[in-house]
């Protein structure tokens, strides 16, 4: 972090976000979103490795599929639309330093609607993105006992699928 002074202000504050080249930030790339495989993201295999792996890649594509669909209906019991869970994806790719991910997240994330800009939404969303970094920077959170991460995102009122 690098400490700047703000004037008008008479105390300082670190700047969490401050670069110093702005060659770093990767424009947005509309055609990531158009990909055949979303799993692959058409990354090309060799083919001896593509057809040994064909029986996961197949789970793979429709697990990812099923977590990212175009558009998915929500309910009272189903509270993440398509732009909560492709926010949390983004999220999980930033953190993890995935940069074709992010492409891809972030291209599908864009023409989508956001949620309403009420304090109950925008709580939600910090909540949602703040376990995201949770999870994807320390995975060993994650437990299998009665009271998991999960577990407590969903005693908030946020259930996953």
């Amino acid at each position: 972090m690098e400490p700047r002074h703000v004037s008008g202000k008479n105390h300082w504050y670190h700047e969490t976000q401050s670069r110093t080249q702005h060659s770093d930030v990767m424009p947005l790339v509309p055609e990531a979103a158009h990909v055949d495989d979303r799993f692959l993201l058409d990354l090309a295999l060799p083919d001896a490795l593509f057809n040994a792996s064909q029986q996961w890649l197949n789970a793979a594509r429709q697990l990812a599929n099923t977590l990212f669909p175009d558009a998915v209906a929500t309910s009272r019991l189903r509270t993440f639309s398509a732009y909560d869970r492709l926010s949390t994806a983004l999220t999980v790719a930033q953190v993890s330093g995935v940069q074709r991910l992010c492409n891809h997240y972030a291209a599908r994330l864009a023409p989508l609607p956001g949620p309403d800009s009420s304090r109950e939404s925008n709580r939600r969303l910090a909540q949602i993105t703040q376990y995201a970094r949770q999870l994807a920077s320390s995975p060993s959170i994650i437990t299998r006992g009665p009271v998991s991460s999960w577990t407590m995102l969903d005693s908030r009122s946020t259930t996953l699928f």
